[in-house]
């Protein structure tokens, strides 16, 4: 099971950059023992971010197995847990209200078999993006990277469908054409350094296959839980697709 939690904070002071506090304030809310299990693994069952939306800041955390909703989410569901409190700055925040949402892995199957798929998407990023590629970061919205990010996620955990496949994803890249993007640069901050990223929309065009674009759908599905890119525990590479006409992208959010 895909689950979201949106909790919306007092105060606008907590932007994208306070992401890694964030983390820090998610880790102290749930049990040493699946921390350590947590600290262990190269990939992630989870996710989260914090913006400024209005007068406030929503905090999303995302959970990408039942086990990891059960020790991150059902903590922070307590009727108990009314605020949060950065160790960095001592800012403290009050919890306004919560609202949880689930997509069961088998309604995405589901979909990709029975529902027709559009040939465009566009992706709008919440929190900056960047890739790990070649012992470097890029900041640009190749589809061969965004791709391979959303298949190692799924694959490792899903065992319904296996999606690292190289064959598979060659065919991906040669059928996705960039068909626009609005994209800048910026500098995401963890404790000792930054991390270039990038932030804004991009437009994915799929050629003359359905099946490729339903795959691409159940993909970016996916991947509005499980981000893309790197350092996605600590807040950066949330997206999501945006809706035909849609263009604020804090309408859904």
């Amino acid at each position: 099971m895909l689950a979201r939690l949106r909790i919306r904070l007092s105060g606008r002071d907590l932007g994208y950059y306070k992401g890694s506090a964030m983390q820090g304030v998610l880790f102290s809310q749930i049990d040493k023992e699946y921390g350590e299990v947590l600290h262990q693994q190269a990939l992630h069952p989870y996710s989260q971010f914090i913006r400024a939306v209005g007068e406030e800041s929503e905090w999303v955390i995302n959970t990408l197995t039942d086990e990891a909703y059960e020790h991150m989410i059902v903590p922070l569901l307590s009727p108990s847990v009314t605020g949060v409190k950065l160790n960095s700055g001592d800012i403290q925040c009050e919890i306004i209200s919560k609202q949880i949402e689930t997509l069961e892995m088998q309604q995405l199957m589901s979909d990709f078999r029975d529902k027709t798929a559009d040939y465009n998407y566009r992706i709008e990023t919440l929190t900056p993006v960047s890739f790990r590629q070649n012992g470097a970061y890029n900041v640009l919205p190749m589809p061969g990277l965004v791709y391979q990010s959303l298949m190692n996620r799924y694959s490792i955990l899903s065992d319904n469908l296996s999606m690292s496949d190289q064959d598979t994803l060659d065919e991906l890249v040669s059928l996705t054409l960039i068909s626009g993007y609005r994209i800048h640069t910026v500098r995401f901050p963890l404790e000792k350094t930054t991390i270039p990223g990038f932030v804004g929309s991009f437009t994915y065009h799929i050629k003359n296959s359905q099946t490729m674009a339903r795959y691409v759908r159940m993909m970016l599905r996916f991947g509005e839980f499980s981000g893309i890119g790197v350092k996605t525990g600590m807040g950066m590479g949330a997206i999501r697709i945006a809706e035909k006409g849609d263009t604020d992208a804090g309408r859904r959010n």
